[in-house]
């Protein structure tokens, strides 16, 4: 029987866990609203997840923001890397694999979230 690769499980957070389990890292999105980093999670589209598996799909980077500093090493998407996934159909919003298509005004849409990315204009 052949092995396939393991999805990484992502599960997101209401409150900050006590610990962070072994087997797991702590990861935050990119938003920083007003107050970052003594806001509440939830707050203003500020949302972090226990993620398993690999660092690199969705790419992440070790982040160091000042946020959850209890807890130790937290990380973050690393949106320079999520942009070159966004070709091969990766939402950098919901990190959906093969979930943008291309709309008829040229813009990418996530068929799970429904994030939108203008089409950049050429120069």
């Amino acid at each position: 029987m052949k092995k396939t690769k393991q999805p990484p499980v992502k599960r997101y957070v209401a409150k900050l866990p006590s610990v962070i389990p072994a087997d797991m890292v702590l990861v935050h999105n990119h938003v920083r609203p007003e107050g970052f980093p003594d806001i509440p999670l939830d707050f203003n589209g500020f949302r972090a997840w226990l993620q398993s598996g690999s660092i690199d799909d969705p790419p992440l980077v070790a982040c160091t923001c000042g946020w959850a500093p209890k807890l130790g090493q937290h990380f973050r998407v690393n949106r320079d890397k999520l942009d070159e996934k966004m070709d091969e159909g990766v939402c950098p919003a919901c990190l959906g694999k093969l979930a943008l298509r291309k709309q008829l005004d040229g813009s990418l849409r996530c068929r799970f979230c429904h994030y939108r990315r203008k089409q950049s204009k050429k120069k």
